[in-house]
């Protein structure tokens, strides 16, 4: 007589793949989230709008990273009740999606995520409960 449960798991082991799963975003798939954002005016600058997003709007890789490439006429604010921990311009670095970001602008939070970003962006810091 067979073993039908011993058979099933012989036809299935070779379908189980490794138990990480390999991410890849399409910037494409996340146009929506710049036509969702909106537009507020920029009091940094004194440019008539920009575009206004929050932290949790941003979907970092699995090593908390998010390069955000946006063009110069638009200027970006992000919102925020995460502390920025670090800031400054990206000697020499690839992200974990292979996106080259040396010469760009980072910005890491408190919370282990980190912007790279083309353009500089202005934070503004939002306090819980206001």
């Amino acid at each position: 007589m067979r073993d039908v449960a011993n058979d099933w798991d012989v036809e299935t082991a070779g379908l189980l793949g490794s138990a990480e799963a390999d991410i890849v975003v399409d910037p494409a798939s996340l146009e929506h989230l710049a036509s969702d954002a909106s537009l507020a005016p920029r009091t940094a600058s004194g440019a008539d709008e920009a575009l206004v997003l929050t932290l949790e709007d941003l979907l970092p890789d699995v090593d908390g990273a998010v390069v955000m490439l946006a063009d110069d006429s638009l200027p970006v604010n992000l919102v925020t009740d995460q502390p920025l921990a670090g800031s400054g311009v990206v000697d020499g670095h690839a992200s974990a999606g292979g996106v080259e970001v040396e010469g760009l602008f980072y910005y890491s939070f408190a919370n282990g995520l980190t912007l790279y970003s083309d353009t500089d962006i202005v934070i503004v810091n939002q306090t819980v409960g206001t």
